[in-house]
Parts: C-alpha cells; structure tokens; sequence
C-alpha cells in the first residue's frame, strides 16, 4: 500500500507441514518503509508466527525444560532499521529481537543466543 512516501506492505505465508514437525504454520508480517532526510530510509517491519503441532511427532508446545523438544504456539519477531544507498551500494544498520526467552529459544532452536535481540549491519549490492 502506498503511503505516499511511505510504504507500507503484508506478507501471509501458510504450510500445512512445517519442517515437518508441526501440522501447520502461518505467519504474517507488516513493514514500513519510510524515507527520511538526506536519502536515508526507515525501514521496520513486525511478524507474528502461530504454529499448530501434530501430537505424533512427541514434540510439546508447553515448555517444560532445555532437554524437552519445544516448538512454541506462536512468537513475534520485529525490526528496526535505518538505511541508506550509495553509488548502487546499499548499507542497513537494523535492530532486531523476537519475544522468545533464552530457556524457549535454547529448546527450540538449539541455542540460547538465536532468539535474543541483536544489532546487524548489512552491505548488499545488485548486479
């Protein structure tokens, strides 16, 4: 959707076999993309994931522990971040976290750093 300067747009995704341990996943995500002065952007954006697990897989959805395999119900995860471009070289600093804990993090991602918030730097260039 055009905001005039602004930009702002949705994505949906659905499966009805996530990684194959869940029976479904959706996630949908909004972003803003917002110029600033001096040819810099704002560029933000929030997604909420909801996952649905197949009761056979011995996965929970209730965290009990580290050791105990763990996919949560659903999570956010968002950005924050500003850009700029220069000679077709683009540069991002962007700030991102979700709402998953270090103990919910470790037991379904494997480690307890993965989920926290952290800051990115980022060059990309299109040929």
């Amino acid at each position: 959707y055009d905001l005039g300067s602004a930009k702002l747009t949705g994505q949906f995704a659905y499966t009805p076999n996530y990684f194959g341990v869940a029976k479904r996943g959706t996630y949908f995500m909004l972003a803003l993309d917002m110029p600033l002065a001096a040819d810099f952007a704002l560029n933000a954006h929030f997604g909420e994931q909801w996952l649905k697990v197949d009761k056979s897989s011995g996965i929970k959805q209730t965290f009990v522990n580290a050791d105990t395999a763990y996919l949560p119900k659903n999570y956010s995860e968002w950005k924050l971040g500003i850009s700029k471009q220069l000679s077709g070289v683009g540069f991002e600093l962007a700030y991102f976290d979700t709402n998953l804990n270090k103990d919910k993090c470790l037991a379904f991602q494997g480690q307890q750093d993965l989920c926290g918030s952290r800051f990115v730097f980022s060059i990309n260039k299109s040929f």
